[in-house]
């Protein structure tokens, strides 16, 4: 396998593990960007928009595996990476941040942080690798 693929497989994963604490529970991130956009009338305006970029930023990711794609380009790659931050942004400035010192939010949004620009990086180098070969 591509390297630039494992490093996005565990970003990805690491995004999906993220968790939402509430007043008893916490909630997988993967379930608050499926559920939010049916709870409009309980929360502002802006969740339910971003937890729908986010799932078509998730929607972009698996289109950019498909077997007709074979290359993608910088914008592309850094516009799916906002649409996946943009829920984790609005949650980040519409409660107050000490909310989020855990680790189980912490920890994997670092690890998506910093290993998702790190797979563009290495799909891009890999991309120019296989441009000169030709």
């Amino acid at each position: 396998m591509k390297m630039h693929f494992i490093v996005r497989a565990i970003s990805i994963l690491s995004y999906f593990s993220i968790y939402l604490m509430g007043m008893m529970i916490g909630i997988p991130f993967i379930c608050y960007l499926f559920l939010m956009p049916f709870f409009e009338w309980t929360t502002t305006p802006s969740q339910p928009l971003t937890a729908l970029a986010a799932l078509l930023g998730l929607g972009m990711l698996l289109r950019t595996y498909a077997p007709r794609v074979r290359q993608t380009n910088l914008a592309t790659e850094v516009f799916i990476f906002i649409l996946l931050l943009s829920p984790i942004i609005e949650r980040l400035v519409s409660v107050p941040l000490s909310l989020f010192d855990y680790p189980g939010f912490v920890v994997p949004l670092i690890c998506f942080l910093v290993l998702y620009p790190l797979s563009i990086i290495l799909r891009l180098k890999m991309q120019k690798i296989e441009i000169t070969n030709q």
